[in-house]
């Protein structure tokens, strides 16, 4: 993996930190952290299948 991957990897574990540090706190409802983690997960198969994270790219 190279940078790109690295920088993707720490801005998305920030954003899920602060979700999971929000989670069910109030915010015109509620903070809710699992779609977050949903979207997350998504994200990173749909990069993962489309090559983002494999050597070849390099």
């Amino acid at each position: 993996m190279g940078w790109p991957q690295y920088v993707y990897i720490a801005l998305t574990l920030i954003g899920l930190s602060v979700s999971l540090a929000n989670h069910d706190q109030p915010k015109k409802g509620k903070e809710n952290a699992i779609p977050t983690i949903l979207a997350m997960v998504l994200v990173y198969y749909l990069l993962w299948k489309g090559g983002f994270f494999s050597e070849a790219h390099l």
